[in-house]
């Protein structure tokens, strides 16, 4: 493991090939599936507590105080029906997903926080492993204003289902290494998200092996694309209207995202919509912070 770490200090982030299969290949000497630097399943048979709302969000009393968490069970196919089974949420209630981080300019992850903490939400966030290794402070901050943090690869390779299965283990294994060099194993949330959602059957088999669970998503913003903060506002909501709420992806990196993010949160608050936060074991959301105690401090 040690070697791995030292090896990744010396990578810059990039999609598609920019890191290079080749590497990855050299990589795939580290440990073979079934080593325990991936997450183990840690789901158990009890249940969680019953959820409380905690009365009103202090910051926003439009929402409760709490977030609940929805645990998902192991699963070989995945959830998100985008392209796998629908994630078991209730209908109307959306689970917000970030994807890409940590990103560490000033609308990037920290705005992000500030954002859901005054609405008193909790979210997952989908990091990828270059980026951990030069913000590793933003996944920390993560956890502690409770939230889960998730793996979303190493480099974030756009076409990672045409890697042969050696390569890919390893580029999805190193992304895994510096999520829990960062938050712990037992912190961060075992599952995986494929970039681009470029996944195969063979990763997924092998991902499910290790005990990882795939999450995709039942909505998406567009929010890669070149559009507007008003349009990605707008399509999120189209989005999650025609599947009745679901994962939504969206991506903190780009500032009309982060522009759009209030907007689009008290609209779908507006609309019924509820938020939870997805998990893979049980486990207490921290309470909101009461006012006046806000904290110092971003296809």
């Amino acid at each position: 493991m040690r070697r791995l770490v030292l090896m990744a200090s010396t990578v810059v982030f990039g999609y598609g090939l920019a890191i290079g299969e080749v590497q990855d290949r050299q990589a795939a000497g580290l440990p073979r599936p079934g080593a325990p630097s991936l997450p183990t399943e840690i789901v158990g048979d009890t249940p969680p507590p019953p959820f409380d709302p905690g009365g009103p969000c202090p910051t926003n009393p439009a929402y409760p105080a709490n977030t609940e968490v929805v645990v998902l069970a192991p699963s070989p196919l995945g959830y998100g029906s985008i392209q796998y089974p629908r994630t078991p949420l209730p209908p109307h209630t959306v689970a917000l997903t970030f994807d890409d981080g940590p990103w560490p300019a000033p609308r990037g992850d920290q705005r992000v926080f500030d954002i859901l903490e005054e609405r008193c939400i909790r979210a997952v966030f989908f990091h990828v492993g270059t980026m951990i290794q030069q913000q590793p402070a933003l996944v920390n901050e993560a956890v502690r204003r409770g939230h889960g943090v998730a793996s979303h690869s190493w480099s974030h390779p756009m076409n990672l289902s045409r890697w042969s299965d050696e390569a890919g283990q390893a580029q999805i294994h190193r992304g895994f290494i510096a999520l829990n060099a960062a938050a712990a194993p037992e912190v961060a949330e075992p599952f995986f998200r494929f970039p681009g959602l470029d996944d195969n059957p063979r990763l997924r088999a092998w991902l499910d092996r290790e005990g990882i669970i795939v999450v995709g998503a039942e909505a998406d913003a567009d929010d890669w694309k070149q559009i507007s903060a008003a349009e990605v506002h707008r399509r999120a909501v189209q989005n999650l209207e025609q599947t009745d709420g679901g994962v939504l992806i969206l991506h903190q990196i780009h500032p009309r995202t982060v522009e759009a993010l209030p907007g689009l949160l008290d609209d779908l608050n507006a609309r019924g919509y509820r938020f939870v936060r997805i998990s893979a074991r049980p486990a207490a959301v921290p309470a909101a912070r009461p006012p006046g105690r806000r904290p110092q401090s971003a296809r």
